[in-house]
Parts: C-alpha cells; structure tokens; sequence
C-alpha cells in the first residue's frame, strides 16, 4: 500500500511540468485540436507503460495520433476541419526549415497541395495502389513532412515546364517537312504560347498547368500522371480541373480547345 502510494506521488509531481510544456506548444503551434488536460493524461499513459525521458517528444507523440484521427475522419467533421487547420500550420511553419526563399503565396501553395493529397491519401487507402497509405497515426506527421518536401520539390522543378521543351525543337526547313507536320508544329507553338500565357497570368498554377499538358497534349492518362508526379489519382483529377479552369479563362485557348475537339463549342468572354 506504501509503494502505490509513493508511486502515485510520483506520477502527480511529473503534472505540473508536463502541462507547461504542453502549453507552451499549443502556443507555440497554434494547435487547438487536443487541450493541455487531454495532452498530459496521455503523456502520463505513456509514462507509466513505458518511462520515456523526453517530454516535448511525448506531447508531439499524443498529439500526433489525435492528428490523425481527426484527419482520418474518425472522430466527425467538425474534428477533421480542425484537425487539417491545425496541420496546415504545422506544415506551413515546418516549409521554413527545408526552403526558407519562398515567397508567402508560394509557401501557403505548398501547404495547402501537401494538405490535398493527404486527404486523398486517406481517402484511396483502401484501394490496392502503389501510393504510401496513411495507416499508421505514430508516423502521421513524419509522413505528412515527406510529402511537404515532394510538394517543395515539385514547386521547384515546375520552373521547367514540359512544354519549353518546344522551344528546342528544331524544325527541318519547310521544303522538307509534309503539311501535316508543319500543322502540327505551328498547333504546338500556339498551344505553348497560351500556357505560357496563363502562367504569367496564374504563377500559382504551374503544377495544375503541368498537369493539364501531360493530359490534354501528351496524351497521359490520370493514373500515369499520378505515378509520374508521386500523386494519388484524385488529386490529379482535382489539379485537371483547376488547370482547365484557368485556360478557359484565356479567349485563344477556348479557340484551340474548340479546333482540336476538346470542348464541343467555343465560349464567349
């Protein structure tokens, strides 16, 4: 009886700084997900199965595995929104340390995709694809931080889109090339030039640009895109349609979609 109760004066004294840490991360995070009384019985939890020393790696422990569950959709809607609203800041706070240069637009861009496929990832999880799933709630941050870096990777590659590749090509002389290829040729230099267009007019959307290259003029179906860009396929279709929203924006791009058939009759601005 002795022991127990030395025990339990034990695991009272540890409260106090516990706690403080415990706030001073939720201030620090702007996390509002998981209270600092919700984080200190799940520390104390872990304390007594398995006496771990780091306290600040603890509370991120517990803290992660509530993550995931709101994420996941486990504990209701109003807890998932929270949930992805506190791993944007986590995320958007985290982009500092792997690329410090980038702009405000640029960083919230960033977060926000890494944000999308996380969702999608959660979604598809069930399926039987080649995409990492999202199974295990004590790896959730370490592998929402990977894919922040893919989406940092991809905004910087983007730089060199797909398409400036036209802009090497070096025709033969037009004596020796059919009709048909010089159709072609100028079809691909009109098409680029809207592209290029709707970037200086969208700088945001370089990756759903990108996406709308591979699938409209390179002929890629969504699940090879995906594979190509590490996506899940429904993000993808997502990126698809936000980069055909902004052509279609754009007067000359409704023209050319209407000339090569894909859409079915040319809007009027």
């Amino acid at each position: 009886m002795a022991l127990y109760e030395r025990e339990s004066t034990k695991t009272t004294s540890r409260e106090p700084g516990i706690r403080a840490v415990a706030v001073a991360m939720l201030a620090q995070r702007r996390w509002k997900l998981v209270s600092a009384d919700e984080l200190v019985r799940g520390v104390e939890q872990l304390y007594d199965a398995s006496t771990p020393h780091n306290i600040p790696l603890t509370i991120l422990m517990v803290y992660t595995q509530a993550l995931y569950r709101a994420c996941a959709g486990l504990d209701g809607y109003e807890r998932q929104q929270r949930g992805y609203a506190d791993l944007f800041q986590y995320l958007h706070d985290s982009s500092w340390r792997f690329a410090a240069d980038l702009a405000p637009d640029e960083r919230v861009e960033v977060s926000n995709q890494t944000i999308a496929e996380i969702y999608y990832r959660f979604a598809e999880q069930g399926d039987h694809t080649q995409y990492t799933p999202v199974r295990n709630p004590a790896a959730f941050l370490w592998l929402a931080l990977r894919q922040l870096r893919n989406a940092i990777r991809k905004w910087r590659n983007d730089a060199l889109l797909p398409w400036d590749a036209v802009t090497e090509e070096q025709p033969s002389p037009a004596e020796d090339q059919p009709e048909h290829v010089l159709a072609k040729q100028e079809l691909r230099t009109r098409i680029r030039q809207c592209f290029l267009c709707a970037l200086q007019q969208h700088p945001k959307a370089k990756l759903q640009l990108w996406v709308v290259w591979m699938k409209q003029i390179d002929g890629f179906e969504y699940s090879e895109i995906g594979a190509k860009l590490d996506m899940t396929v429904s993000n993808v279709r997502v990126l698809h349609s936000r980069g055909l929203d902004q052509l279609r924006q754009d007067q000359e791009w409704r023209t050319l979609a209407y000339e090569v058939g894909l859409i079915e009759e040319p809007e009027h601005a």
